[in-house]
């Protein structure tokens, strides 16, 4: 299957989860007790790995280089 162990990712396989691409502040709805009421802008949510999107998240909100270009 297109998500099937293969050579490359043998030693580190991880199972495909939903994946939002652009998490930040912006995006999310909290109530009054501060759990999540909704998630936004899902437009290039898919299938993937997690550590991606905290990846993705962590460039965008806190790598100070990569915010100043």
């Amino acid at each position: 299957s297109y998500f099937g162990r293969s050579e490359v990712t043998s030693n580190a396989w991880i199972e495909p989860q939903l994946i939002h691409l652009d998490f930040h502040a912006k995006n999310i709805f909290l109530r009054d007790d501060l759990t999540v009421s909704e998630i936004i802008d899902c437009e290039s949510a898919r299938f993937g790995n997690v550590e991606e999107d905290l990846m993705r998240t962590k460039l965008a909100l806190f790598d100070d280089d990569r915010a100043a270009q």
